[in-house]
């Protein structure tokens, strides 16, 4: 946690740095630039363009715990985004499984009779889900106090 810490602070004052050397730099001269075609921005001074000044370090520790943890959502979310991929794949692979094997039709219900050994597809049409008047309770918070959606 606290190496976390300390590259936050060190992203932070390295912004901090380079914030102090650009306000330090004189801007060019306006004889040094030719008067008959517009002054062009170059890449280096795009690049170093100061966007925020920091006024007291608790400042830029905030803002290196707000990157931290904008790092550890992306990380999660690139973590998921895999789970999701991978999971994808194997379904599809189950998918034509079921279909070249059992000659489904995943579109359809099929009930397992384990008295006959067989797979039946069913013709009827599933439940009715019950009507609006009659929801069911809502589950009861987890004993942590996050909710799932």
């Amino acid at each position: 946690m606290k190496q976390g810490a300390l590259w936050g602070l060190a992203a932070a004052a390295a912004v901090t740095a380079l914030a102090v050397v650009l306000s330090a730099k004189e801007p060019p001269k306006a004889s040094e630039a030719k008067p008959s075609e517009p002054a062009k921005p170059s890449a280096a001074s795009m690049a170093d363009r100061v966007v925020f000044t920091f006024t007291s370090d608790e400042q830029m520790q905030q803002f290196g715990n707000l990157w931290r943890q904008r790092q550890v959502s992306l990380t999660r979310v690139a973590v998921l985004q895999g789970y999701m991929t991978q999971e994808g794949e194997d379904l599809a692979k189950l998918n034509q499984q079921l279909e070249a094997q059992y000659h489904l039709q995943l579109n359809k219900h099929y009930t397992l009779d384990t008295d006959r050994h067989v797979l039946i597809e069913r013709w009827e049409a599933p439940q009715a889900a019950p009507d609006a008047s009659q929801k069911p309770a809502p589950a009861a918070a987890p004993a942590s106090g996050r909710t799932t959606p």
